[in-house]
């Protein structure tokens, strides 16, 4: 039998909501400036001794701290993992796949992770236009996230480059790839269902046919840290079946979300996948997106996830807003004083910068000197 799907009706908008508008977003401004300022000072401090350890803190300190502030001031949303779901873990290397529905799926994989411990560690594929957006793109750079053009020809080498570099560190890292592109638009499916025909491929009802090539390029990159893969499908309550129209993210699509504009319920059902297993079947993204299409077709009439033949049903929830509510705060707090102390940190910054280039030309004479004397005795 078919759920009715819940319909929020519409609730004016009171003084209490603008008010909370306009917190959220000098927050999100204070806090990304903050994160900006701190990143700058580690790339100036720490990578040129070591660019493995200023991704590592980078990661785990100041976009874990980002995202812990982001948590308690954006509107909550609710997070419910499938009982039978493989949790991705803190350590080692791994690709999550992901079909889209909304903007704001990235939000919510990045949330997952915060939630389940991967503090910061997620990586996403954003399109170049990202980098050009004011303080976004700073903040995208500094994090090294992995940024593609849309021409895969000029892309597969710097790409390739980036993520064997990702690969040769011991630090955790996973990558967040959605297989289906960042665009919708009108006619989407269409294209997509004539284009599975003539290939032979799956013909889905509510999803885009993956794209097999950067996905493929992407293991092949990483092979080195054996990294698994996280088959991950995100429904939201109330979805109905359709695909979205659009799905570009600019500074509108964050305002949106400043705004409210988030899901107050997703659900995801995670699957985990040796490397091996993967890239031994090249047809394994149809079939898990042909899986996605069947899982979310069930979603759509019973809003929930069918359980699997093991039985497992309870769900595992996660609040957003609640969730390290004191780490959280303190998050917000560092991260909104951080902007503070930048005229103070530019008072300083001449010396600061002569005695970090001295210690660096020390750094580099000794690396040079040390393994000739090993090689005399």
């Amino acid at each position: 039998t078919e759920v009715p799907i819940p319909v929020r009706p519409p609730r004016p908008r009171t003084a209490a909501d603008t008010c909370r508008r306009w917190f959220a977003a000098g927050a999100f401004v204070a806090c990304g400036t903050g994160l900006s300022l701190l990143l700058t000072l580690l790339y100036l401090l720490v990578r040129p001794f070591s660019r493995a350890s200023y991704r590592r803190v980078a990661a785990s300190y100041a976009a874990a701290m980002f995202l812990d502030a982001m948590g308690l001031v954006l509107p909550n949303v609710r997070i419910r993992v499938t009982g039978d779901s493989d949790v991705p873990a803190g350590m080692g290397t791994s690709v999550v796949v992901a079909n889209r529905q909304r903007e704001c799926d990235w939000w919510v994989l990045l949330m997952m992770g915060r939630c389940v411990g991967l503090q910061g560690s997620i990586k996403i594929f954003l399109k170049e236009e990202m980098a050009k957006l004011p303080l976004v793109g700073y903040v995208v750079r500094l994090l090294e996230f992995p940024l593609v053009t849309g021409n895969w020809v000029g892309d597969r080498r710097r790409l390739s480059e980036q993520l064997r570099g990702f690969a040769a560190e011991p630090n955790p890292l996973h990558l967040l790839l959605f297989p289906e592109g960042w665009s919708g638009g009108d006619g989407a499916l269409a294209k997509s269902t004539e284009f599975a025909i003539i290939e032979r491929r799956p013909l889905l009802k509510h999803l885009l046919l993956p794209r097999n090539t950067g996905f493929s390029a992407c293991l092949d990159s990483l092979r080195a840290s054996s990294p698994v893969v996280y088959d991950v499908t995100v429904a939201y309550l109330g979805y109905n079946g359709s695909v979205p129209k659009s799905l570009d993210l600019s500074w509108y699509v964050l305002w949106t979300m400043i705004c409210g504009n988030l899901p107050a319920e997703v659900h995801l059902k995670i699957k985990r996948y040796s490397m091996d297993e993967v890239l031994n079947d090249p047809k394994w993204l149809d079939k898990k997106w042909a899986e996605k299409d069947r899982l979310l077709s069930h979603f759509a009439r019973h809003q929930q996830f069918p359980a699997d033949h093991r039985g497992f049903c309870r769900l595992r929830t996660f609040d957003t807003v609640t969730h390290g509510v004191e780490t959280s705060f303190l998050a917000l707090v560092r991260l909104g004083l951080l902007p503070l102390l930048a005229p103070f940190v530019a008072l300083l910054s001449i010396p600061l910068a002569w005695t970090v280039l001295w210690i660096w030309l020390a750094y580099r004479a000794f690396a040079m000197v040390l393994p000739s004397a090993e090689g005399g005795r």
